[in-house]
């Protein structure tokens, strides 16, 4: 269901960059995380067929967590072209590109933004407005 591509060459992150203009400053590694429908095998419909997607979304999480653990920086990118991109990666036609996460070394490290109390974000038993903010 996954196809993970990792594209190192300095030379095709450049060209990659052409095709994906998310992509800032100059990294070290670029994943691209694909969706291989012909793998997936089910044919779910709803909000099932949105499941292998929350599964991408999943990896991603992941990626970034690796990464900064290991010191990286990352970033997710969803703004490709699609078609270029998978002529790019000379994908079959059930491989779809999905997100990008570009990997590399940070020159800063930023500080983390400031978090939603939670009050705002989580009710027991059911929704309440939230207070008034601010």
């Amino acid at each position: 269901m996954w196809v993970f591509i990792a594209v190192r060459d300095t030379q095709r992150i450049a060209a990659l960059r052409a095709l994906a203009p998310g992509i800032i400053g100059r990294p070290t590694a670029v994943v691209i995380l694909c969706l291989d429908h012909q793998r997936r095998g089910d044919k779910a419909e709803g909000r099932q067929a949105n499941t292998p997607y929350y599964d991408i979304g999943t990896a991603l999480q992941n990626m970034l967590l690796a990464a900064c653990e290991m010191g990286l920086g990352g970033c997710a990118v969803g703004s490709f072209h699609p078609q270029g991109l998978a002529a790019f990666l000379s994908l079959p036609e059930t491989v779809e590109p999905c997100l990008l996460v570009a990997l590399g070394r940070p020159k800063v490290t930023p500080r983390a933004p400031r978090k939603r109390p939670l009050e705002e974000m989580y009710f027991r038993d059911r929704y309440e407005a939230p207070h008034a903010i601010g």
